[in-house]
């Protein structure tokens, strides 16, 4: 009963309400795989990316062969940008569902972000370089500057 009311819930949109259900429904029964493959979507839902992970995991060690369960626990390690570990799940699904497009597409995107991630590292150690590289040569002209004063307020001194 907690199952369905909990499906109807997430149906409905009502992402807490559903929570509530399957984690009652597997109180009552630890070992519902597909409750709690149905928390973890009310949980992602919700934007809950920690805990729909936890839930999706569950599920994959409740159920090793569910590639759904698998495809979703890859989708939130991506939504926490864990990009080298969710590129590795997808690969589970894709092992257990070589038709998913879903998770051929993920991989695509994951594969993507990780390379723009890399170029803005890059972009980054060069700006902090470049950064430096000025401020070296801003402390030499200050050095100089100083150095001219002194050289002036000597001369001037002598004269």
């Amino acid at each position: 009963a907690d199952n369905m009311v909990g499906r109807a819930a997430l149906g409905a949109r009502q992402y807490d309400k559903a929570v509530a259900a399957f984690t009652a429904a597997l109180k009552k029964n630890p070992d519902g795989c597909n409750a709690m493959v149905n928390q973890g979507k009310a949980l992602m839902s919700k934007e809950d990316w920690a805990n729909s992970f936890r839930s999706f995991d569950n599920a994959t060690r409740c159920d090793p062969k569910m590639s759904m369960a698998w495809e979703n626990k890859a989708y939130t390690l991506q939504k926490q940008e864990k990009l080298e570990e969710a590129i590795q799940t997808y690969d589970k699904a894709l092992s257990l569902n070589p038709n998913s497009s879903f998770a051929a597409k993920n991989i695509e995107v994951c594969r993507t972000n990780l390379a723009v991630r890399k170029a803005n590292m890059e972009m980054d150690a060069t700006e902090a370089e470049q950064k430096r590289k000025a401020e070296e040569e801003e402390a030499r002209y200050k050095a100089e500057m100083e150095k001219q004063k002194a050289w002036k307020e000597t001369t001037e001194e002598d004269d």
